[in-house]
C-alpha cells in the first residue's frame, strides 16, 4: 500500500518537474508563446504543449509503474484518477472564467508572467490535455510492465551469473 501511494507521488512529481522544464524556454522566447498584439497563446505553443505534456505524462506513468512494482495497475489509475479529477475541474472551472479584455498598448507593456497570469487556454485545449495526460501515463505504465517482462535477470536463481 505504502509502495503504490509513493509511486503515485513520485509519478505526478515527474510529470510536474518536467512539464515546468519544459516551459522554462517560453521565458526567453516570449515571442514564440504569446501574440504580438494580445495575451492570447499561439496556436504553435498549444501544439508544443500538448505534445511535453504527453510525454511527461508517459514518463510519469512509466516511473510509477516502476515505483510501483506488480500493484502497478493500482497505483496508475490512483495517478490518472488524480490527473483527471484535478485537471477537468480545472477545466470545467475555466468555463466559467470571463476572459480579459486588454488593449494591445496594455498587452505591450506587459511581461510574460503577467500574461500568463490572466491569460485564458482555449476550452478544447482545456480538456484535450487532461484526457492526454490520462492517456500517456497509462501507455506509460504498459510500458514499464512490458520492459518488466522482457528484461533478461541479471542474476539467475541457479547460482550462474
Amino acid at each position: 500500500m505504502l509502495r503504490s501511494i509513493l509511486a503515485v507521488v513520485v509519478g505526478y512529481v515527474v510529470m510536474a518537474a518536467l512539464v515546468m522544464l519544459a516551459f522554462t524556454p517560453a521565458f526567453f522566447a516570449p515571442e514564440l508563446v504569446f501574440e504580438t498584439h494580445g495575451i492570447a497563446v499561439t496556436l504553435a505553443f498549444l501544439v508544443f504543449s500538448l505534445v511535453m505534456g504527453g510525454v511527461s505524462a508517459v514518463l510519469g506513468g512509466f516511473v510509477a509503474a516502476l515505483v510501483a512494482g506488480r500493484r502497478a495497475g493500482r497505483a496508475l489509475l490512483a495517478l490518472v484518477a488524480i490527473v483527471l479529477v484535478l485537471g477537468v475541474g480545472s477545466a470545467v472551472h475555466g468555463l466559467f472564467q470571463v476572459p480579459p479584455t486588454v488593449s494591445a498598448e496594455e498587452a505591450a507593456r506587459m511581461t510574460p508572467m503577467e500574461k500568463a497570469a490572466i491569460g485564458h487556454e482555449p476550452t478544447w485545449y482545456a480538456f484535450l490535455l487532461r484526457f492526454l495526460g490520462s492517456a500517456g501515463i497509462l501507455a506509460g505504465g504498459w510500458l514499464a510492465v512490458r520492459r518488466g517482462r522482457s528484461a533478461p535477470p541479471l542474476l539467475q536463481t541457479d547460482g550462474s551469473t
